[in-house]
């Protein structure tokens, strides 16, 4: 049986409520047994007294057993027990009541959170009444959303490498064909042509990598990042070291092994901090990670 359930009371909708909760409400006289409920899976608000287990496993209980629950301040018209009344929609939709006091989202137009969002905007022509998200579950999607770009910064970069390498291996090729066409006396293997083929081939194998990563990463996969990250560190590292054992020490080596790592070191933070973000994105609820990645991000 659902987790969250919602129960009318004097034409205002209360909830979400966890079964226990509506049943220790039955069993100490809150909730009547024609007060309508409505949960997830219902077509319509139903009788509190014709679902099935609400008032028999309420009175078998004992009402000591059920706490209050925490966020139930003390009210002066209604029983101790009950939960507080929510003002903002909740997850998901319960249908209006067939009557004349047809319980709402919003009257007036828009709610107030996407009123603010929305200043400057040019007004929304599309239904305004229909709100499914309360304020926490926009707080929960804008934090994955946060996270989610962490994760996809480092898949951009892979990406963007991808296609950088690409264009050099064509150029690097078409020189070489060219060369290898054009060579004198018909000399089609030099060492030179040889040298723009490996390199070629060099980059060629790098292409695949940052394919791959590139798609791993948009899937969350912790390997790629920390793949990239290894390779970019070891790319300041030589760098590092070859400053180190620069014998001249002219100020110009210096300086050009220093600019020399200034990409890779940020290629790498960039890729450590997808590593780290990939948990915590995972741990987002299904319903963001769904939404965000459908939304191609």
């Amino acid at each position: 049986m659902a987790s969250s359930w919602f129960y009318m009371r004097d034409n205002k909708r209360i909830g979400p409520v966890a079964i226990d909760q509506l049943r220790h409400l039955a069993a100490t006289g809150a909730l009547a047994r024609e007060d309508t409920v409505w949960t997830v899976g219902m077509n319509q608000w139903t009788p509190a007294g014709d679902v099935p287990g609400m008032f028999q496993a309420a009175a078998a209980a004992p009402v000591h057993a059920v706490q209050s629950p925490a966020y139930a301040p003390a009210m002066t018209s209604a029983p101790a027990a009950s939960p507080t009344v929510h003002t903002t929609a909740p997850a998901f939709a319960p249908p209006p009541l067939a009557s004349p006091a047809t319980v709402s989202y919003y009257d007036g137009g828009l709610p107030p959170r996407a009123a603010s969002t929305l200043r400057g905007h040019a007004p929304p022509t599309g239904d305004t009444g229909d709100w499914p998200l309360d304020d926490v579950r926009v707080a929960q999607f804008a934090d994955a959303f946060k996270i989610r770009k962490k994760v996809t910064s480092a898949a951009q970069l892979y990406r963007g490498l991808l296609l950088l390498s690409t264009i050099a291996v064509v150029i690097i090729l078409v020189v070489a064909v060219i060369a290898t066409l054009t060579g004198g006396g018909g000399r089609g293997g030099s060492w030179a042509d040889a040298v723009m083929f490996g390199m070629a081939g060099f980059l060629g194998a790098f292409c695949a990598l940052y394919y791959f990563t590139w798609r791993a990463t948009m899937r969350s996969h912790r390997w790629a990042p920390l793949t990239m990250f290894i390779l970019f560190a070891l790319a300041v590292a030589m760098n590092l070291f070859s400053i180190a054992m620069a014998t001249s020490g002219r100020p110009e080596e210096i300086i050009g092994g220093i600019i020399g790592m200034i990409l890779p070191a940020i290629f790498a933070v960039v890729s450590w901090i997808s590593f780290a973000a990939i948990p915590r994105w995972r741990a987002q609820p299904a319903w963001c990670q769904e939404l965000i990645v459908r939304s191609g991000h």
